[in-house]
């Protein structure tokens, strides 16, 4: 059976994702597999395909990476919460909350963001949106189906709610 394959990105990038695939697949044939250091390094000659993904001023990936430690930062912290000495529950300490106006990445505490029913509703699209790239990622794992079942009976709900409550205002 002879195939084609079509790279593209989930997110827009500078260079071509059909480009960029087979650059990878070209060290994948090369080296076994393919590694973020291997990737970088075949990218980094002003005449590779994939060399405008990745900043080469060093001022400024310095910064871009600092920033991205810091996303990171707010993202991986956990609180967790006792109810009693035998009920502890971890859940991430703060959560992103899009903001209309700036439309960039702002975190709440995720104690102040679920008391705002807007917020709330956000955090629950975006956990949503989340899993539909889990779901993309893992739909042919049989052994899933009924997560993924239970997630849009969920989503289903969800936007019952919202359009009910809409419909009220």
């Amino acid at each position: 059976m002879v195939y084609e394959k079509k790279y593209s990105w989930r997110a827009g990038k500078n260079v071509s994702a059909q480009v960029a695939g087979e650059v990878m697949e070209k060290i994948e044939k090369r080296d076994g597999v393919v590694t973020k250091e291997s990737f970088l390094e075949e990218s980094r000659p002003k005449k590779s395909p994939t060399h405008k993904l990745f900043e080469w001023d060093d001022s400024v990936a310095a910064e871009k990476f600092r920033l991205h430690q810091s996303a990171m930062a707010i993202r991986d912290i956990v609180v967790t919460i006792v109810k009693s000495e035998e009920e502890q529950q971890k859940t991430p300490a703060f959560v992103n909350v899009v903001s209309g106006l700036s439309n960039k990445a702002e975190y709440k505490s995720i104690g102040v963001a679920m008391m705002d029913e807007d917020e709330r509703s956000a955090i629950l699209e975006n956990a949503f949106e989340e899993f539909k790239r889990f779901e993309e990622k893992y739909k042919s794992l049989k052994e899933l189906s009924n997560v993924f079942d239970e997630m849009h009976r969920a989503e289903t709900k969800h936007k019952a709610r919202r359009k009910s409550k809409k419909g009220s205002k």
